[in-house]
């Protein structure tokens, strides 16, 4: 089933922002609605099969065109996090940490078992404790 004009603006502004209400905000009259009653409507909107599946699409078209694999941005975390355990930055080493097991789905909010590269190149287990990342839109 086609989308209506204001779905396919939905998915396209969903995708481009990567927030909901945005979207929501952009593709429908949302003047006189709460923040609230935003967030609800555009999470009914993005729940339409129709418009994830778009949304799903737009989001492959995009992973193509920038030739993006899970595989290649593993690499960029493995990268940051080496070059910030060179500069003494455990922040960012932590950062880096994270945003790899988010990627590999191991946020989940208790603690998990990762393998590092020690400073002498052997893999070495590690327990952190990781937080879920709930994004409000």
């Amino acid at each position: 089933m086609p989308l209506t004009p204001k779905q396919e603006k939905f998915a396209q502004v969903w995708h481009a922002t990567g927030n909901k209400s945005e979207a929501y905000r952009q593709a429908y009259n949302a003047g006189n609605m709460s923040d609230e009653a935003i967030r609800v409507e555009a999470n009914k909107v993005s729940g339409n099969p129709n418009v994830s599946l778009a949304f799903a699409e737009l989001q492959k078209a995009a992973q193509k065109r920038n030739n993006v694999t899970v595989d290649t941005v593993s690499q960029m975390y493995l990268e940051a996090w080496h070059l910030a355990k060179k500069i003494s930055n455990p922040s960012a080493m932590v950062s880096a940490a994270g945003g790899m097991a988010k990627l590999h789905g191991l946020n989940a909010p208790d603690k998990q078992h990762v393998d590092h590269a020690s400073s002498d190149g052997t893999m070495r287990p590690t327990t952190i404790e990781l937080v879920p990342y709930v994004r409000e839109d």
